[in-house]
């Protein structure tokens, strides 16, 4: 995605490459309005959940600059019992609510995907967990389920991330810190 990141060198170096040519073909006073009604984005009804409290240490001198989330704070957010049963009773009153909704949920560790796939399955919601240390043929069958209506939430972390192309999602958790 052009001009996604925040290295000002990185988006002119992109600039350039096209000879500084730039289509406007959106309306430049409200892009993003424009792309709601011709059906391209949609509209975001949100729930802010609480969040936890982490300290910043001297370690995470990255998230100072806002460039990135150490994975100590992420596995600190993701022990944290009951920020994830918050999550995880959200999103069992939603799907009883909406029995027919995929759900995606990116969890802030890998332990903390399973914990909350593990809780929903325990109030019977069909949940399945997916991470990087699962093989290709695991991975490709849990996404399959999720995708083909058999599972209705898919946990995830640290995967599904770029390319990840699920258009029958109708609920997103976003359970971990992100700058994007």
């Amino acid at each position: 995605t052009p001009f996604r990141g925040r290295n000002a060198e990185t988006n002119r170096r992109f600039v350039d490459r096209f000879g500084a040519n730039r289509l406007e073909s959106l309306d430049p006073e409200d892009p993003i309005g424009e792309l709601r009604t011709r059906g391209v984005l949609s509209e975001v009804d949100y729930d802010l959940l609480s969040g936890v409290s982490v300290a910043v240490s001297d370690q995470d001198a990255e998230f100072r600059k806002m460039t990135e989330v150490s994975k100590n704070m992420l596995t600190m957010i993701g022990q944290d019992m009951g920020r994830t049963q918050m999550v995880v009773d959200h999103i069992k009153d939603l799907v009883s609510e909406n029995p027919d909704w995929p759900v995606l949920v990116f969890a802030a560790s890998v332990s903390s995907a399973h914990t909350i796939a593990a809780l929903l399955r325990l109030q019977n919601v069909d949940a399945d967990s997916i991470d990087g240390t699962a093989r290709r043929p695991e991975r490709r069958r849990v996404v399959e389920r999720f995708k083909s209506g058999e599972s209705q939430v898919l946990v995830n972390c640290d995967l599904l991330t770029q390319g990840f192309d699920a258009p029958k999602v109708r609920a997103l958790y976003i359970a971990r810190p992100t700058f994007s």
